[in-house]
């Protein structure tokens, strides 16, 4: 059900935008095994970097241009952002959850 309602949001953009949908464009180049990304309320996106060299949570400004939001992270795979602008991020090879304030400082949750 989730993938039927995917493609019907894409086909719905898509008629919106016709040239936007039909441009195959880079939002970012450069980053390491991505893995999962989150949308923040700002408009800026945060994706995590699994490779073994990076391990860290990177946030993309509208226009693309990375920095680093957490890094020292182990493996992480997994992100999601809490309403109160705090990030979960899963790091299943260090057996935790950790917790990343809005600036990027990383607690254990779990």
């Amino acid at each position: 059900m989730r993938i039927r309602s995917t493609l019907l949001a894409l086909a719905a953009l898509a008629a919106l935008a016709p040239s936007a949908a039909a441009q195959n464009t880079a939002y970012a180049t450069g980053l390491e095994r991505p893995a999962d990304l989150a949308v923040l309320p700002d408009g800026r996106v945060l994706v995590v970097e699994a490779s073994n060299f990076a391990n860290r949570v990177s946030v993309l400004s509208p226009s693309g241009e990375r920095t680093d939001f957490a890094t020292g992270l182990t493996r992480p795979v997994d992100l999601a952002v809490l309403p109160d602008g705090r990030v979960l991020v899963a790091e299943p090879l260090a057996n935790r959850v950790s917790v990343l304030s809005p600036s990027g400082e990383r607690t254990d949750f779990a």
